[in-house]
């Protein structure tokens, strides 16, 4: 009976990791959004408003996730084109402050120390502001919200840019990856493991 226990946990794990490496990021892959609604994506007809059931968890993490974080990141930006791909991968110590900012936006004040690079930088991103949010999820571990605005490029035209950051919580611990989409294909990925400070 203990083996036969035993057995199953090791495949649920299994499995558990199979669908983690399915769901990984890769380069120029289109956004899960964009996937979802088709050439609505680039509309920007209607930004998103939570379910009634959704916005009770979201109350629950604005309430859990401000203050100070420590831990370890790991970012690539996006290079090369559909067919050959590359990354450039670089890892840092972290640490993070979130804070709510006006239009119901979640601050994330981040500063990064790159052992190998021996630099540090300190960065600032906006997650869930209503006035660009376009796409969302909320359970009691996750959070989740599609921020999407057109920059200016620097000689004519504009570019499609959407941020879809992702916290799961547990207990002590969160992960919050951060992924840029530009024109619908991923250009950048930040990964976060962090602790409470």
């Amino acid at each position: 009976m203990y083996k036969h226990k035993m057995e199953f946990k090791f495949l649920a794990l299994a499995a558990l990791f199979a669908s983690n490496a399915t769901m990984a990021a890769e380069c120029f892959q289109p956004s899960p959004y964009l996937q979802k609604e088709g050439d609505a994506y680039y509309e920007f007809d209607q930004t998103h408003e939570w379910e009634a059931k959704q916005q009770k968890f979201v109350d629950v993490h604005y309430k859990e996730l401000p203050g100070d974080w420590k831990g370890s990141l790991t970012e690539y930006d996006c290079f090369g084109t559909d067919n050959n791909p590359r990354k450039k991968i670089k890892e840092a110590k972290v640490d993070v402050s979130l804070s709510e900012g006006a239009n119901n936006m979640l601050r994330i004040d981040v500063k990064k120390e790159f052992k190998v690079e021996r630099t540090i930088r300190s960065e600032t991103y906006h997650a869930f502001d209503s006035r660009y949010m376009y796409g969302g999820e909320a359970t009691e571990a996750l959070l989740e919200g599609s921020d999407r605005f057109r920059r200016k490029n620097a000689n004519s035209g504009s570019r499609l840019v959407e941020y879809v950051h992702t916290f799961t919580r547990s207990g002590d611990s969160l992960t919050l990856t951060q992924h840029m989409y530009v024109n619908g294909h991923l250009a950048r990925e930040e990964s976060y493991q962090l602790k409470r400070d």
